[in-house]
């Protein structure tokens, strides 16, 4: 016969139970399959792209956080254990694409994540900000003076200038069958004449390349205008962008080896005289 606790034990378990949720964050576990119809986006650390298959990101590169935007969800996938020789785990994941990626590799598959650990991500991104946060969370909307609920302003995009023409299936070179579609550029005296652009799942890498050349003005309009763009104007009013250490570090040996090389730089500079 089990022995009941005595109420002074209860009382003191409650106590420790409400002293502890104090230090313990609570994070919601939102559904995988609403986010991603909901394409919820997300800052991802860098940090968590440095082990395992993810690939390896210098140390600078850790420090920094990715915007993502989920794209596929699973019931069930198979993860490898938190250690060597640990037992694989089976949990709902989400599949993510970093969206400063998406330009410079449109055909990218993107990276796997459990689907609490994405969560735990979109807790850090929005604890801040929550009124961010609206946009993808069903039924919500910022709320106007009255208490009237309005729609946030739509940010202009890329596929805004394009028509959708059809949609079809990729297969991708490991047999996997993904989303793709065709778009039309809409622009006057496009060289394309018609011929439509193939983008695949979420991509716009391509798009943001046949505009460039069909309307300089308007792709520099979009560029400017996205937030995870590159492109940014300096304090001058001249264009510039933004590289990572990883992006700019071939250019900078290639310097090295012209100073060393040819030495032009240091007569120019004067540093001899």
């Amino acid at each position: 016969v089990k022995t009941p606790r005595a109420p002074a034990a209860r009382i003191v378990e409650t106590a420790a139970s409400t002293a502890m949720d104090r230090y313990v964050e609570l994070v919601q576990q939102y559904p995988g399959q609403q986010q991603v119809d909901l394409a919820v986006e997300i800052q991802v650390p860098g940090s968590w792209f440095g082990v395992g298959p993810m690939g390896s990101l210098t140390t600078t590169e850790r420090r920094d956080k990715y915007n993502a935007q989920a794209v596929e969800y699973c019931e069930v996938r198979e993860f490898p254990g938190a250690t060597r020789g640990a037992r694989k785990t089976k949990e709902k994941a989400i599949r993510f694409i970093c969206l400063a990626d998406a330009a410079d590799a449109p055909n990218s598959k993107g990276y796997w994540m459990k689907l609490s650990q994405w969560n735990r991500f979109r807790n850090d991104t929005f604890k801040d900000r929550r009124d961010d946060e609206l946009p993808f969370i069903p039924g919500q909307a910022p709320a106007a003076e009255g208490g009237v609920a309005v729609k946030a302003p739509q940010t202009p995009t890329i596929k805004t200038v394009f028509t959708l023409k059809s949609e079809d299936v990729h297969t991708q070179s490991n047999g996997t069958k993904v989303q793709c579609f065709w778009w039309t550029c809409v622009q006057k005296g496009c060289k394309l004449d018609g011929r439509p652009i193939k983008e695949i799942c979420k991509g716009t890498g391509q798009l943001f390349r046949h505009l460039k050349t069909c309307n300089n003005d308007l792709w520099l309009q979009l560029q400017l205008s996205s937030k995870h763009s590159k492109t940014q104007v300096d304090e001058e009013g001249e264009l510039m962008q933004i590289w990572s250490f990883k992006e700019s570090l071939p250019s900078h040996v290639r310097f090295v080896e012209h100073c060393f090389l040819s030495w032009e730089v240091f007569m120019v500079s004067g540093i001899f005289d």
